[in-house]
Formats: structure tokens, sequence, C-alpha cells
């Protein structure tokens, strides 16, 4: 029996600031199946990513603290994309294995933007 990977939860402090994030420079489509306004899926690729508000149960859970990796034609433009839109990105660095940079969420998750040399 195989396992995969289906769905990330992330914990989020700022719905709206996190959606315009992954929603809108991202490009991830909101998921008919979402409960707004503190849940929200999108889809990202063969996985879900869902933002929750970082409280449940009455009880506050952690934000950031976890890395997410994206896979993109256009490296560059994506960079552009959010470093006008403020968020935080390192350079754009040439590997073995392609093109890639790191950056952060408005709630501090890691993210890795790269694309894979054919």
């Amino acid at each position: 029996m195989g396992v995969v990977l289906k769905n990330v939860n992330l914990m989020v402090s700022d719905m709206e600031r996190s959606l315009e994030f992954y929603r809108d420079l991202l490009g991830l489509a909101v998921d008919d199946r979402s409960a707004p306004p503190s849940m929200y899926l999108l889809e990202a690729g063969g996985c879900k990513l869902s933002l929750d508000t970082h409280t449940q149960g009455g009880q506050v859970m952690a934000v950031g603290g976890s890395e997410l990796g994206f896979e993109t034609e256009d490296v560059d433009g994506l960079w552009q994309r959010l470093k006008d839109w403020g968020a935080e990105v390192g350079e754009i660095r040439e590997y073995s294995f392609g093109r890639s940079f790191d950056g952060k969420d408005p709630d501090g998750h890691g993210l890795t933007v790269y694309r894979s040399r054919e």
C-alpha cells in the first residue's frame, strides 16, 4: 500500500493576506469545498494546500516553521512578482538540478521556488 501526500495544512495569522499571497500571487485556485472565513483549500497540483486560521478549538496554533516547494516554468517572473509584493525573497541561484530561490510567506513559512532542468 502506497502513501500519497494529498494535503498540506498551514496555520496562518491573517487569512486575507495569505489568500492574496497564495491565490493572487502564486495563482492557486480556491477549491469549492473551502469553509470561509476560517479555512480555505487551494489547488496545488496533485495536492491541496489548506490555509487555516491559527486558532482551533479555542487553542492558538503555531504559525510558520514549514517549507513548501513550488515548481514553476518562470522562476524570474515569479521572483519579481513576489519581490514587488513585498515578500522576503532570496537571490535566484543556479544549481545542477535547475534554478531556484528561497523566500517566506506572510507567516514566515519557508518557500523554495524552482525550475528543474529538462
